[in-house]
């Protein structure tokens, strides 16, 4: 359980980021209890969702975008080895991939230890 001070720095993290997104005007769902953010948007191909989750444990954000497209059986093994080279390239961020399902998130985390993020 995270202590006082943490939930006191994850809050005051979770609010600089709803006050980023209402300061531009973006739509969003805010869970306060969860200290969790869910939007979406639309890019040039493809709808993008997001959720956004403080951790005031491990004090961390992080930014989850599930990536709507469905990888056949027969390439999952295929998207399995693209995965790991995108992500060997990657400085910030990684794609999670689950070849069972063959479901692809991308997935990034930033600590707000000692910070504040804005």
């Amino acid at each position: 359980m995270a202590d006082q001070n943490c939930l006191i720095q994850a809050r005051t993290t979770f609010d600089v980021l709803c006050k980023t997104f209402d300061s531009h005007g973006w739509s969003y769902e805010r869970d306060s209890e969860k200290l969790k953010i869910k939007c979406s948007a639309t890019g040039e191909d493809l709808p993008v969702s997001m959720t956004i989750v403080v951790d005031a444990e491990r004090m961390l954000v992080t930014l989850a975008s599930y990536i709507p497209v469905s990888v056949p059986q027969d390439k999952r093994i295929d998207v399995a080895i693209g995965v790991c080279k995108i992500n060997d390239c990657l400085v910030d961020g990684s794609f999670d991939y689950d070849v069972i399902e063959g479901n692809v998130f991308f997935r990034m985390t930033n600590s707000f230890v000692e910070s504040l993020l804005d």
